[in-house]
């Protein structure tokens, strides 16, 4: 049998806020994650055309901010991976691709993640939603009963 609880408004909406707060930093993780798979997308791409030009070839190599710099590509073979703290390390093109597509493959499964828990939070703020909602109809009903006594 199931054990009823009372709960307050006071602590509903609590629980609303947390939740929110909660909803709040599930989207902005999401919009983070996503942003990451599209740079990781797109330095698959950039790899995969660099493999398959041919060296001494000139490309455009972007420094930020919209601009550009001319640069001849020496080595069409191999990239240098950041192994963290300022150090690198010389891997193929191919390695680096299986890599970047095992970082995708990571990614989409943290989406994944991300967005069931959006949903229960959904969920969850809805049923809080519809808690308050009856409490206020009961306080209505309350106030006009009290005027018809």
């Amino acid at each position: 049998m199931a054990k009823e609880v009372k709960v307050t408004p006071e602590q509903l909406i609590a629980v609303y806020q947390n939740q929110r707060a909660l909803l709040d930093s599930i989207r902005q993780q999401t919009q983070t994650m996503q942003a990451y798979l599209q740079e990781v997308v797109m330095a698959s791409d950039a790899l995969k055309e660099i493999s398959e030009s041919s060296e001494k070839n000139r490309v455009l190599f972007s420094v930020g901010a919209g601009m550009f710099i001319d640069v001849q590509l020496l080595d069409n073979n191999n990239v240098k991976s950041d192994i963290g703290g300022g150090a690198f390390k010389e891997v193929s093109i191919k390695k680096a691709m299986n890599m970047l597509d095992d970082r995708a493959e990571e990614i989409k499964k943290a989406l994944k993640k991300l967005s069931l828990q959006e949903k229960k939070a959904i969920a969850s703020l809805k049923q809080i939603e519809e808690a308050l909602a009856k409490f206020q109809q009961s306080l209505q009903q309350e106030s006009v009963n009290k005027g018809v006594s």
